[in-house]
């Protein structure tokens, strides 16, 4: 612990008790690892998921958070979790991969810079609700992004995205969101604390997306098993699949020769290509995407306007 560690929670209470203002003379006063852990303090509550959105109607991007345009230390700080990548359409956006999730609606990805960077992934369960469907899904994503840093692939159940328009109750936004834009709670899980949260706020929900939640989430919940003992491993059967496909250290005649002898295909490290794979592929989850728009997101619409 540094010898300014100590201070931090003094300094949290100081400045939540202090009225805003717009300046602090002395500030450059301080020392460089103290002011540095200021600003650390200062970014804690942008540094909560976010979203972007590649879809068919519509593409959010993500403005920088307003600690990377204060000085040259902030900004430091700030791209210490996130920076600005460049998409393939020229369009640049703020992305942290730790935390920020992709939601894709089917259609090309265009991600440009940050193709190698996505970790976290939303798609319509339509896109996968079967073997075939997955591998097309697949087959198509890993034309487009780079899959070995994929760690979590959310399956939307509703097959939509919702968004918190302007129309909902303040109180939701409040209650869902913080200070996030984007939650992905995990249907499966009746642990996860998202859902208490929908649940607080469900009874002022738009009646619709009140229904959806609703059957997406008992549906999760009654067939728990199913999910796990198929759907799940068809998804993982597809990916792995379709990876394997792609692996440079597996020819076509090794993969024949391999079949051919009913042999068992070998991973350098020792173990077999097929539990390789399996081990480092993503975690498959279903979700129902609940989203909305701040004053950082930064939306282009295409084939029809949605109201926000």
């Amino acid at each position: 612990m540094s010898s300014y560690e100590s201070l931090l929670p003094f300094i949290q209470e100081l400045v939540a008790a202090q009225p805003r203002r717009r300046d602090f003379p002395r500030f450059r006063s301080f020392p460089r690892e103290l002011r540095d852990m200021i600003w650390h303090f200062s970014i804690s509550d942008e540094n909560t998921p976010r979203y972007i959105l590649q879809s068919g109607a519509a593409q959010v991007s993500q403005g920088p958070p307003a600690l990377a345009h204060v000085c040259h230390e902030s900004r430091h700080v700030a791209m210490k979790t996130g920076k600005m990548y460049r998409l393939e359409d020229g369009r640049l956006t703020w992305f942290r991969p730790e935390t920020d999730v992709l939601l894709w609606g089917g259609n090309r990805l265009g991600l440009g810079e940050l193709a190698d960077h996505v970790r976290n992934i939303a798609i319509p369960h339509a896109l996968v609700s079967n073997y075939d469907e997955a591998t097309w899904t697949f087959d198509f994503l890993f034309d487009q992004i780079n899959f070995d840093q994929l760690e979590h692939v959310h399956v939307e159940m509703s097959n939509t995205f919702t968004l918190a328009n302007k129309g909902w109750h303040p109180a939701i936004r409040k209650k869902l969101f913080d200070a996030n834009t984007v939650v992905t709670p995990n249907l499966s899980d009746d642990t996860d604390e998202i859902h208490g949260k929908i649940d607080d706020v469900c009874t002022i929900l738009p009646d619709d997306v009140a229904t959806r939640w609703e059957e997406c989430r008992t549906r999760a919940l009654n067939d728990a098993k199913y999910w796990y003992d198929h759907i799940t491993a068809h998804l993982i059967f597809a990916w792995i699949s379709t990876r394997m496909d792609r692996v440079k250290e597996i020819s076509d005649e090794w993969m024949e020769a391999v079949e051919d002898e009913d042999e068992i295909l070998m991973h350098p490290s020792g173990v077999p290509w097929w539990d390789y794979l399996a081990n480092n592929s993503p975690a498959f989850s279903r979700t129902f995407v609940f989203t909305q728009i701040t004053d950082r997101e930064r939306v282009r619409f295409t084939d029809y306007m949605m109201s926000i």
